[in-house]
């Protein structure tokens, strides 16, 4: 078995030319009708602040303002007086859609530095005064970034699964047409083994009390 990176956008492109078996993605194949969804598990995002910008909660306005570039620093939101730095994702990345598609209402953000790894973004957030983006929060770990709450809505797997947290994705796993004997056994393998998947940060479908 072989595994690459490279974007949502890209796995749906691979699965679509049958470059691949199974092409990953957080968002749908839309215009894709050749490619059968095999929906894995629940990703859940949070937006990311530095420590020191000592922001704990933005209402959706205020994050839609950051992230165009109309706030630039974190006192207009009732954070310490620093100047924002904005690191985006790019427009190939699968966490850029749904953060565009469920906090921005379909507006792109400010085009700033990007980074193709959620890791790196992480990295990136907690080690740059000011710095805010958006990850999985699966990279939220021991206080190195801040994850923001959203409208007063913590992101959390109970405010998730419930419907309240709106900053999440299902994870697809797409195949051209039918997947054979093996393909389907892993995939059936992914879905199921749920203690894996929460282990890695990902929510079991069968926990969604919403869709």
């Amino acid at each position: 078995m072989s595994v690459s990176g490279g974007g949502s956008r890209v796995g749906i492109t691979q699965a679509a030319q049958k470059g691949v078996d199974i092409g990953d993605s957080d968002i749908p194949a839309t215009g894709e009708p050749s490619l059968v969804d095999h929906k894995v598990a629940v990703v859940m995002f949070a937006i990311v602040a530095n420590p020191a910008a000592g922001v704990k909660n933005l209402t959706t306005a205020q994050a839609r303002e950051i992230f165009s570039g109309k706030v630039t620093n974190f006192k207009q939101v009732g954070g310490a007086d620093q100047t924002i730095t904005v690191i985006n994702r790019p427009r190939s990345s699968g966490t850029r859609a749904v953060f565009v598609a469920n906090v921005m209402g379909g507006a792109q953000p400010v085009e700033a530095g990007t980074q193709d790894s959620s890791g790196t973004v992480a990295s990136m957030v907690s080690s740059t005064p000011g710095a805010i983006s958006y990850v999985s929060t699966s990279y939220v770990r021991g206080g190195n970034v801040a994850a923001i709450s959203l409208d007063g809505v913590a992101p959390t797997v109970a405010n998730v699964t419930s419907g309240k947290y709106k900053f999440w994705s299902y994870e697809h796993m797409f195949t051209n047409g039918q997947p054979n004997k093996d393909v389907a056994a892993f995939i059936a393998f992914v879905q199921t083994d749920t203690s894996a998947l929460q282990k890695l940060g990902f929510i079991p479908v069968s926990a969604m009390k919403v869709k």
